[in-house]
């Protein structure tokens, strides 16, 4: 590793058997740029090997040469020992190489051999340096595009009549590219270094198409995006090759950006980026039908953590830096596991992990055709998840559906409830008496409801989740005016056409407010949030919200009702699992019973009765 750091930046390259194979580059804020030369020094050394931290590790590397020009910072970090004002910066960075594990070699390289990465710490933010006319139109030709303006060039080495420079007065269009618009162009991009990150977030805001020039440095996280999110690609030659000096860096006698130059075709139009997902498919030869079929029909749940899993798969790239070519020579299940370890820091959720685990095994068996069923790692690890799951049937969070209403009943006529009071009631009753769901509520339509207070009907109108059509719930009613749901939706509503008037009804907002003042519509986290609130003042504890639903269902299953009329009732598939579950668990209500009545046999009794059997 060789490291250099000057007042404005620094920089570092990577060497493995004389071929560089890494390169970082940064430059230092206002108050590190004010540090002395060797504190700056060393502070570069640390901050190079936090850079190179996942290439080494992937690597396996045990030992690591870093060479620098600063003497003073080679003895200091060689003895461990320095001045009081170097103390911390050599405490960081051998704290720095304890967590890597690897043994270091400091040595001493003189300035005038230390080239490339001296070079690239004081690179000018001016971009002084061009392409080569004839490299310029072979690309152009061999890429077919039709540039139409040049960002970030000088009047003494434009290659288009119209561009944007740095410096004021010379037929430039504009200066400060960055703060200039760049649609409705087909711009050519060849920005310094430094500005490179800054350039990619334009383009991300902007979301166009552009020709990007820009160095191939591994391990940077410009490169890693420019090699990910690419349309096209050509990999042209070397920079001292195909580029040409400009006035600035000839007068300051520094040589070219080093590496290999490229050319990105950069597309970020609204549906023209190709993600990640797409672009494993691409390399791998996938049929574009199983493409679509795999990253595009997200109608269904299991389709939706399939889609999940690679989107997490994307994420890891992407804070790892990892270029798409480095994913594929990579095991699976090394892949895997590494994924969920990013999963599981954030989602602790063991039922959430494994089904994240199916869903990320299942998608990279697809893409690249192979069996991860047998794979020991994986079934050691989903063992491993197994053993912290404990699944508890939801059917027996129930509690006794009489509490809600007994305390409806004792809250008297609605009147006297306010307006937050009078929604949770109503909701508490469409989750009970309506069995709908928190997202069915929120849902609501009232604009597509049916509504008539003449004849005291309401047919509500829902949105359901995996379809685009509206289904209809017609309202009950019942004896008790205070439970009724039909009754206390109907207060309700009049309280909301006093507010906003009848007008209410044509606009796009749901049936439930969240404040007092009628002016914030509710989302379902803020109903579940009422329902919560209502059953510590039931003093109905450790209950989930849902416990509401299944309650009542479960007490018209202890009731007889026929299994036809409870599917209709509660909105389930006539051969419904959930409904059997309901009538299982019924049952094992009644388990108390039945062992009180078996237990209560008396021995004497059962005894005669035998005995005159015997007789007889």
């Amino acid at each position: 590793m060789t490291t250099d750091a000057a007042p404005s930046g620094w920089c570092s390259t990577l060497q493995k058997e004389q071929e560089m194979i890494a390169m970082a580059h940064g430059t230092w804020n206002k108050k590190q740029a004010k540090l002395t030369s060797n504190n700056r020094k060393i502070k570069d050394i640390t901050q190079d090997l936090r850079c190179f931290a996942k290439i080494l590790k992937n690597s396996r590397v045990q030992s690591l040469a870093i060479r620098n020009d600063n003497s003073t910072a080679v003895f200091d970090i060689r003895k461990w020992r320095a001045s009081i004002s170097l103390i911390r910066e050599i405490k960081q960075a051998h704290q720095t190489i304890q967590k890597l594990g690897i043994q270091i070699q400091n040595t001493y390289l003189p300035g005038v051999k230390n080239e490339i990465a001296d070079a690239q710490s004081r690179l000018s933010r001016a971009g002084d340096c061009k392409l080569k006319e004839k490299i310029f139109q072979q690309t152009c030709l061999q890429m077919n595009l039709n540039l139409t303006i040049y960002l970030f060039q000088q009047y003494f080495n434009k290659l288009l009549t119209i561009y944007m420079s740095t410096i004021k007065g010379h037929g430039e269009t504009a200066i400060d590219a960055l703060n200039q618009t760049w649609k409705m162009e087909l711009p050519w991009i060849h920005p310094p270094i430094p500005l490179l990150p800054a350039v990619l977030k334009k383009i991300r805001e902007e979301q166009i198409k552009e020709m990007i020039i820009a160095p191939q440095w591994p391990g940077q996280i410009w490169c890693t995006e420019l090699v990910n999110e690419n349309a096209q690609s050509l990999m042209l030659c070397r920079s001292n090759e195909i580029l040409e000096s400009g006035i600035s860096l000839i007068k300051k006698n520094l040589i070219l950006t080093s590496g290999k130059i490229c050319c990105f075709l950069m597309d970020r139009r609204p549906g023209k980026e190709e993600d990640s997902q797409k672009k494993i498919l691409r390399i791998l030869n996938v049929s574009k039908g199983a493409t679509d079929m795999n990253l595009y029909r997200q109608r269904y749940n299991t389709q939706r953590r399939y889609y999940y899993a690679m989107k997490k798969l994307k994420k890891w790239i992407q804070i790892n830096h990892c270029a798409i070519l480095d994913l594929l020579t990579m095991k699976l299940h090394i892949i895997i596991i590494k994924v969920l370890a990013e999963f599981t820091s954030v989602n602790t959720s063991a039922s959430s992990t494994l089904l994240f685990l199916n869903g990320l095994s299942t998608m990279l068996s697809l893409t690249f055709d192979i069996d991860l069923k047998n794979n020991h790692m994986l079934q050691f690890t989903r063992k491993a998840i197994s053993v912290h799951m404990i699944v508890k049937p939801k059917y027996e969070d129930i509690w006794n559906v009489g509490i809600l209403f007994d305390y409806c009943r004792g809250k008297g006529s609605n009147r006297n409830l306010t307006n937050i009071e009078l929604q949770i009631t109503l909701t508490s009753l469409l989750m009970t008496i309506c069995s709908m769901r928190p997202a069915e509520i929120e849902g609501i339509s009232l604009r597509h409801s049916v509504i008539c207070e003449q004849t005291d009907k309401v047919d509500f109108r829902l949105k359901p989740k995996t379809k685009s059509r509206l289904h209809s719930l017609k309202l009950p009613k019942t004896r008790d005016r205070t439970i009724c749901p039909r009754a206390t939706f109907f207060d309700w509503l009049k309280r909301i056409e006093n507010k906003h008037g009848r007008s209410i009804r044509d606009n796009k907002y749901g049936a439930l407010w969240q404040n007092e003042d009628i002016t914030i519509p509710a989302k379902r986290g803020q109903i579940q949030l009422r329902l919560k609130k209502l059953q510590n003042m039931m003093d109905i504890k450790g209950k989930q919200v849902y416990s509401f639903r299944h309650s009542a269902v479960t007490q018209l299953v202890v009731m007889c009702l026929d299994e036809t009329l409870l599917n209709t009732y509660t909105g389930h598939a006539w051969n419904s699992k959930s409904i059997n579950e309901y009538y299982v668990f019924a049952v094992r209500l009644k388990d108390n019973e039945l062992a009180t009545k078996l237990s209560d046999i008396r021995g004497q009794v059962e005894y005669n009765s035998i005995s005159s059997t015997q007789q007889r």
